[in-house]
């Protein structure tokens, strides 16, 4: 993997490409901005289509009740082909609501799919109506498995009010 590293006008951004897999539409790429404003100006941009695709703005830290709405407007997706594409997936759950956003899991050096990601969806009635259709959902040729996804709230993943600083967030933009 090659990464490379440049501070700008908004902070440092650092963008992480792969050599095994450079044809792979999927790049990411993280911005540690230097004010707040800035991150609440990059999260707007989350869902927005470039060059025919969605991208995926998010936040690196997340509160606790980010962490919990999360897990009520997601679904876990299994039995993926590895070589799925988050388009694919958008096609095939964009009937059951607004999906905010997409993430295959991917493997760090190759960049294919492991089999499994999930759907976050606007709000909470989008896992409700994919699970109404889940036994007929096909990506890639593939029938998939579709379950609700549960709650995972951890120390490790939730800023306290004691943890809070004046320091910026971090976003996480996958980039084209």
């Amino acid at each position: 993997a090659v990464v490379s590293t440049q501070s700008g006008h908004y902070g440092r951004v650092c963008m992480k490409t792969n050599r095994i897999n450079e044809n792979g539409l999927s790049k990411n790429g993280y911005v540690v901005f230097k004010n707040a404003d800035s991150v609440t100006n990059a999260l707007a941009k989350n869902g927005t289509v470039l060059e025919d695709r969605h991208i995926r703005v998010d936040k690196l830290i997340k509160s606790r009740d980010e962490t919990k709405q999360e897990s009520t407007c997601s679904i876990f997706l299994g039995n993926l082909p590895f070589s799925v594409d988050e388009e694919d997936v958008r096609a095939a759950f964009g009937e059951c609501g607004e999906i905010d956003y997409v993430r295959i899991t991917r493997d760090k050096e190759t960049n294919l799919g492991k089999g499994f990601g999930f759907v976050k969806f606007k709000d909470s009635s989008g896992p409700s109506l994919a699970m109404k259709i889940k036994d007929h959902v096909e990506v890639g040729g593939r029938k998939i498995r579709v379950q609700k996804t549960k709650s995972k709230i951890t120390l490790g993943n939730i800023k306290t009010k004691k943890e809070k600083s004046t320091d910026c967030d971090s976003a996480l933009i996958p980039l084209l």
